[in-house]
């Protein structure tokens, strides 16, 4: 059996040999300034995306939010165009959650977490959850289907005037 066996003199040589590598970022790219400190200035990147109803129509004139994930802080509110469409400029990298809300900014709906790093355009779905109108039920449209099961238990000759048999639960 062999053993690998490492030793730090690599590590120290892949380091600095992959230094001259790391130091060529563009000039373009980065603003120096006094003592350690570098700033990036293409760190920027752009979330885009489509705000869609429960049954996936588009969501016009709807209001969306960008809220930093880790902090908690609303980056800023846009609209929805005809198409459903949003868009969020200048977004720093970091974790952000797109929220679909109301004028009064109660929650309706929210991404996934994003993760733009700089230069990205990010893009993203925020959709209505699907709600069942207030006739519906197990069995679909339930006024359709209650009348068509008491037709045809009612063509079959059956009336049910009361119910029998034992509980299953007792009553209180």
């Amino acid at each position: 059996m062999r053993v690998a066996r490492f030793f730090p003199t690599a590590a120290v040589t892949v380091a600095v040999s992959l230094q001259p590598l790391l130091a060529q970022a563009p000039p373009h790219d980065v603003v120096r300034l006094t003592g350690a400190q570098t700033v990036y200035t293409n760190s920027i990147a752009t979330i885009r995306g489509t705000a869609l109803t429960g049954t996936n129509n588009p969501l016009a004139e709807a209001r969306v939010r960008l809220r930093n994930a880790r902090s908690g802080r609303i980056i800023g509110t846009t609209v929805t165009d005809h198409a459903g469409l949003f868009e969020f400029h200048n977004v720093e990298p970091g974790s952000y959650i797109v929220e679909l809300v109301t004028s009064r900014d109660d929650v309706l709906a929210a991404s996934d977490i994003l993760h733009p790093n700089g230069g990205d355009v990010v893009s993203c779905i925020v959709k209505l959850p699907y709600q069942i109108p207030p006739a519906g039920g197990v069995l679909g449209h339930l006024n359709a289907a209650a009348l068509a099961v008491t037709a045809t238990a009612a063509a079959a000759g059956l009336l049910a005037t009361q119910v029998t048999g034992q509980d299953v639960s007792p009553r209180r």
